[in-house]
């Protein structure tokens, strides 16, 4: 895990998603869509990736 302050991605359990929503949660919204987009990466054709992608979105348009 990164420690306090750094900007590293976080990969909580090994999952990309993990990471992203630790990281969304966290309102830290590009580095969540970093996440995602690894895993939309390494699984193509899973719509899971693109569903978490839009929640960043959602969730900075709640945040803001």
């Amino acid at each position: 895990m990164a420690e306090a302050g750094s900007r590293q991605a976080v990969v909580l359990n090994g999952s990309e998603l993990d990471a992203g929503f630790h990281l969304l949660y966290g309102r830290r919204f590009e580095e969540a869509r970093a996440q995602f987009a690894i895993w939309q990466a390494s699984h193509p054709l899973d719509p899971l990736g693109s569903a978490s992608d839009a929640a960043t979105y959602v969730f900075k348009e709640y945040y803001r």
